[in-house]
């Protein structure tokens, strides 16, 4: 629904990835961040938003997250702008 409503009103889209600061290093934190926006970047591309309108971030592991504890504040954030 996202990609079909960024395609209708033309907009560009944000992919934010991150991981948990609390396991892993530095490197493989911002490695898995980086694959989880490119895995939803992927599914939205393949909706036919065109990948010059995605915008992929890592923001690595982070620790400011409110989340229930068995994902350990690991997520991916969609922002349209």
């Amino acid at each position: 629904a996202v990609a079909d409503l960024a395609i209708a009103q033309n907009l560009c889209m944000r992919i934010t990835g991150a991981a948990d600061s609390a396991t892993g290093s530095v490197k493989k934190n911002s490695a898995l961040a980086i694959a989880r926006a490119e895995s939803i970047a992927k599914l939205v591309m393949k909706r036919g938003l065109p990948e010059e309108r995605i915008e992929i971030i890592s923001v690595g592991g982070i620790t400011a997250c409110e989340s229930i504890p068995a994902n350990r504040n690991c997520r991916i954030e969609l922002f349209l702008h």
